[in-house]
């Protein structure tokens, strides 16, 4: 006859449970300056995304509307926007013959605080014939850079 009175119970102990929760806690916290690193470059990169869909949003509309297109850089405020040419495209085109583009694509884009941001000009434009002025954009987070260019390729915005 078996002795039933005497069953072995399969559970943790207190300390058992303790010590994966200890263990959880370190793996967590050596995780967390991983996370926030990657955090950052995915906004470095969605920024630099958001200027060169607006970029190429500004050449398509130039060559549908049939007048110049500039985004302007405002490098000390840290912002841009997107303007349309307010003449013909025969007359000669002045400073002041741009007008912001209404809507959502014409407000102002604002670069990250912690983003370095570096141009080779204030403004780059965009022809009515698809062309685009030959320049180059840097993003950085530390040491993490992205460059905007419309270099490489005449008419295409790359992101690298």
């Amino acid at each position: 006859m078996r002795n039933e009175g005497f069953k072995k119970k399969k559970a943790f102990t207190l300390i058992e449970i303790i010590l994966v929760v200890i263990f959880m806690g370190i793996v967590a916290g050596l995780s967390f300056p991983n996370l926030s690193q990657v955090y950052f470059k995915f906004k470095l990169n969605q920024q630099t995304d958001q200027l060169a869909y607006l970029m190429r949003y500004a050449q398509s509309r130039a060559v549908i509307k049939q007048k110049q297109h500039r985004i302007i850089f405002s490098l000390d405020q840290k912002i841009y926007w997107l303007e349309m040419e307010s003449v013909d495209g025969d007359q000669v085109s002045k400073e002041d013959s741009f007008v912001r583009v209404e809507g959502r694509l014409g407000k102002n884009f604002r670069i990250g605080q912690d983003v370095d941001f570096k141009g080779e000009s204030a403004q780059i434009l965009f022809y009515p014939d698809g062309k685009i002025d030959r320049q180059a954009f840097q993003m950085c987070w530390k040491k993490h850079c992205l460059v905007v260019s419309t270099k490489e390729v005449s008419g295409y915005v790359h992101v690298f």
